[in-house]
């Protein structure tokens, strides 16, 4: 259960005391987040302050849910956008990270049709 490149489920799991339901629970709700939207409105606004503030909610849901190689992203992310320097190969990076995450979850988290 532990083979995912994205996901570091085995230290997810015991921040929540090993209750998988919580944890697969908790992926779903950040996989569903409103916030990687909000966060590529900002950026296309050259927002950076507002790109600041979401990227760093996005790099604490990361963190706790122990989505590490997202939350190393989001980290070097936050440092660009408070410094008004946004580097766009390291958005697309980003992009990336979150595309695959996202991905992991969906084949972790069990379907309604999968058993």
């Amino acid at each position: 259960m532990t083979n995912y490149q994205y996901i570091d489920y085995d230290t997810g799991l015991s921040r929540v005391r090993n209750n998988r339901q919580l944890y697969l629970r908790l992926l779903k709700m950040f996989a569903e987040s409103e916030e990687f939207q909000k966060l590529e409105g900002a950026i296309a606004a050259g927002n950076d302050e507002e790109a600041a503030s979401v990227v760093h909610g996005i790099k604490g849901m990361s963190g706790n849910l122990a989505l590490n190689p997202l939350f190393d992203i989001t980290s070097r992310l936050l440092v660009q956008f408070r410094q008004h320097n946004m580097d766009s190969a390291l958005v697309e990076e980003y992009h990336q990270v979150l595309k695959e995450t996202l991905r992991e979850i969906e084949d972790l988290i069990p379907s309604p049709s999968r058993p």
